[in-house]
């Protein structure tokens, strides 16, 4: 299983616009959790410090990441992490962040991490602290924050 971050560039933007976590399978601008890639993508253009990847697995696209170093706060954070509907349940969201989180800690060595996410997200939380990220106290519009300290 190869699990791969490559660019979002114009021959996938279609694709990864695309995917979605609503179960049925129609993608939305804000979906129950988090914002949609496409929203995501724009969002990213507006502040040139947030990356956006597509999440490859054997050359299908199955997720999408966005990370960056905040222009507010001066931290790193990883504002969205999705796999898409069809793919997930198999362990694909697992392998993906730890191939981020590994490429966040070359890329900005000693940083902490930030992640927040909706307190009801249940499958999300067990996944980031599978991974060591602790909730911090604070709530970031409406959503909780963890850190993985560095």
């Amino acid at each position: 299983m190869t699990i791969e971050l490559r660019p979002i560039t114009k021959d996938n933007l279609i694709e990864v616009s695309k995917l979605t976590t609503n179960p049925d399978n129609n993608p939305t601008v804000f979906e129950e959790f988090v914002a949609s890639n496409a929203f995501s993508i724009a969002q990213a253009s507006l502040y040139p410090s947030y990356i956006t990847e597509a999440i490859y697995h054997d050359d299908e696209v199955v997720g999408f990441v966005m990370y960056g170093i905040d222009e507010d706060d001066g931290l790193l954070w990883i504002p969205r992490f999705m796999i898409d509907v069809k793919h997930q349940g198999k362990g694909l969201g697992k392998k993906s962040f730890h191939i981020v989180l590994k490429k966040l800690n070359q890329q900005y060595p000693g940083s902490d991490i930030y992640i927040s996410f909706e307190p009801e997200n249940i499958i999300a939380k067990q996944l980031y602290t599978s991974f060591g990220f602790k909730e911090t106290g604070e709530i970031n519009d409406g959503e909780v924050v963890f850190t993985l300290k560095n």
